[in-house]
């Protein structure tokens, strides 16, 4: 079971009904299991703004992957 999780947004951009965003995903487990994750997000929006269609690609990445990130930030 999680019991906590911590999101960071890296990366956000619209252009027109075009939307994309990248962010970071670190869960603590209530047994003290960690896992890192990064999230990209792409996305299709109408007139309104509401999403019509979004998919969503994520990869696992090592605690040191994130600080090296964090780093070139």
């Amino acid at each position: 079971m999680l019991g906590q999780a911590k999101v960071t947004v890296l990366d956000e951009l619209a252009n027109g009904e075009h939307y994309a965003e990248r962010h970071l995903i670190d869960l603590v487990m209530r047994d003290g299991a960690v896992a890192h994750r990064e999230v990209y997000v792409f996305a299709q929006r109408d007139a309104h703004g509401r999403f019509v269609r979004i998919e969503e690609a994520t990869i696992a990445v090592s605690h040191e992957q994130d600080s090296l990130m964090d780093e070139l930030q």
